[in-house]
């Protein structure tokens, strides 16, 4: 392990304490993404028969992209950058996806939209909180019309779902950024 920290962060020791370990931590979710994504995105493919220019497929394909294009970022030594990256690219295919994609079931888009919060959490973890409130209003929109744009569900189903998701982004990302606030004051 120290060998890929040492690649990808070649000078450690000019590194600050909280940036080397969110820049360690990083690497270890980038390194499992590149090398999972490419097995599941096959078994989509072979197994489940979707197209390889699916929606799926595309969100799948962006994300192995994007993790490894911000492993080499890291090793530039621009880890704040690489994190962005990591994130916003991450969270742009899935939205694309929960845009345009399909879904099973009439509901699927309230459902699948609170996927969005692992990229709140994700930004949490590893970048700035200007990026932090970028994802969470980026979530927001994008939840919000992708449930005003599905035709599968009632007015009644939309407005709850809209209210519901607000509510709940405003809440996480309150407590996000009361941990981003804490964790910058300790470091």
């Amino acid at each position: 392990m120290n060998r890929l920290f040492s690649f990808f962060i070649p000078e450690q020791e000019n590194c600050g304490f909280d940036i080397l370990l969110k820049s360690k931590t990083l690497i270890v979710f980038t390194s499992v993404i590149v090398v999972v994504l490419p097995v599941l995105w096959l078994l989509v493919i072979i197994v489940l028969r979707h197209s390889v220019f699916s929606i799926l497929s595309f969100f799948i394909l962006l994300i192995i992209v994007s993790n490894a294009l911000s492993l080499f970022i890291m090793r530039w030594g621009r880890y704040l950058l690489a994190a962005d990256v990591f994130v916003l690219t991450s969270m742009a295919g899935f939205s694309v996806y929960l845009l345009f994609g399909s879904f099973k079931f009439d509901v699927g888009v309230l459902v699948s939209g609170y996927h969005i919060f692992i990229f709140l959490v994700f930004s949490t973890l590893f970048c700035r909180k200007r990026t932090m409130i970028i994802v969470a209003i980026i979530a927001l929109v994008v939840q919000v019309t992708a449930i005003l744009s599905s035709g599968g569900l009632s007015r009644g189903l939309k407005i709850m779902g809209i209210i519901n998701f607000s509510f709940e982004m405003i809440l996480v990302t309150a407590i996000c950024y009361l941990i981003v606030s804490i964790t910058d004051r300790i470091m």
